[in-house]
């Protein structure tokens, strides 16, 4: 992969990261200042967030005992100030899927206040403040909650992801759920990953660009830049180790530094590494063992490389194909059958650059 390619791929890894990592914690509490709908993504812009912090202190956050009949009654002062409200902030924009999602945190709102029939009364004013777009918003809403679910039952597995794993997980299943709409409910999502993208492509690459820097001074200039591109969150969004490792480690200046070193040397600065950002000692020896297993995967897979070299330039036709089999096995055993159909496709594990620590 050319420089800029893979230094364009780091930085929009790393930001979609950040915005994962940072609606997470905001969405922890509901009743904030921030309107959010998803425990991993989605967050209305800071306007909307205002708008919505409006509506809600102005109306208060007292629980009411709710009536038995509530479903009879007519609609009481609090919703029609309410109504009125929400018709003042949105009236203009509520066509908009972005906006009609951040209406999340109303209900949310609605649901403490009337802890019994908040969906009724919640349902009513939506009916009442949009009636022409009632039904779709709340459909929207039904959906996001659909997702929330989703998003809350699979957190734990997500985050363990590789960036783009996760982001593309997270993006398969908005489609599924909103098909076309998801680009519309995440539009301003979007707008924040291409500048979080930018701004971490230039940290990148200054560091990519200095040779002088010794590993420690780009591992802590890299952390400093990181926590740059958090800076002014309503909440301290904490960049997971394992974020900072990553992308450290996928520096090129760094993995040059670290080919230069014997495998004991190297390993105990990849220990180092890990420790600096933030790992624990148990952790650190876990990973060190799976880079141990890496490392003889690598180094069978270098050999078997070598090896079929040679066989390619002194056999061909179907005493090649024999020979190449029998050394498929003989290297890899049951995963012989992986290996030859991974070369089959094109795909050459052994022939990617290697990545000490990641890969």
């Amino acid at each position: 992969m050319k420089f800029s390619s893979k230094l364009l791929l780091l930085a929009s890894c790393i930001a979609v990261t950040f915005i994962v990592v940072k609606n997470s914690l905001e969405s922890a509490n509901i009743a904030s200042d921030v309107a959010v709908t998803d425990p991993l993504e989605l967050k209305a812009s800071s306007d909307q967030g205002a708008r919505l912090s409006t509506v809600i202190s102005e109306t208060g956050m007292v629980p009411i005992e709710a009536n038995e009949d509530f479903a009879n009654a007519p609609i009481d002062s609090f919703e029609m100030e309410l109504i009125a409200k929400l018709q003042e902030s949105y009236g203009e924009n509520i066509d908009q899927l972005h906006i009609q999602a951040s209406l999340i945190r109303i209900k949310a709102f609605m649901l403490e206040r009337y802890p019994v029939g908040g969906e009724h009364r919640f349902a009513r004013v939506i009916h009442a403040a949009f009636p022409l777009l009632a039904e779709s918003i709340l459909s929207l809403l039904d959906r996001l909650e659909i997702y929330n679910q989703w998003l809350g039952a699979n957190q734990a597995s997500l985050t363990e992801l590789p960036f783009t794993e996760q982001h593309a997980a997270l993006w398969a299943k908005r489609r599924e759920i909103f098909g076309d709409d998801a680009d519309l409910i995440w539009s301003e999502e979007k707008a924040e990953l291409a500048g979080k993208g930018n701004a971490i492509r230039a940290h990148i690459a200054e560091l990519e660009e200095n040779t002088s820097m010794s590993l420690n001074e780009k591992l802590y200039q890299l952390q400093a830049a990181l926590s740059e591109q958090q800076a002014g969150s309503l909440q301290s969004a904490v960049t997971s180790p394992s974020t900072v490792v990553q992308a450290f480690l996928s520096l090129d200046s760094v993995q040059v530094n670290l080919s230069d070193m014997d495998p004991a040397e190297r390993q105990l600065k990849i220990d180092d590494i890990r420790r600096q950002s933030g790992f624990s000692e148990e952790r650190i020896q876990e990973l060190a063992k799976q880079d141990a297993e890496k490392e003889a995967r690598w180094q069978n897979g270098l050999a078997y490389m070598a090896k079929r070299g040679e066989l390619t330039e002194s056999l061909e036709g179907e005493a090649l194909e024999q020979s190449l089999s029998n050394l498929r096995t003989e290297f890899f055993k049951h995963e012989a059958i992986t290996i030859e159909q991974e070369e089959d496709a094109g795909f050459w594990r052994f022939s990617r650059p290697r990545i000490y620590g990641v890969n």
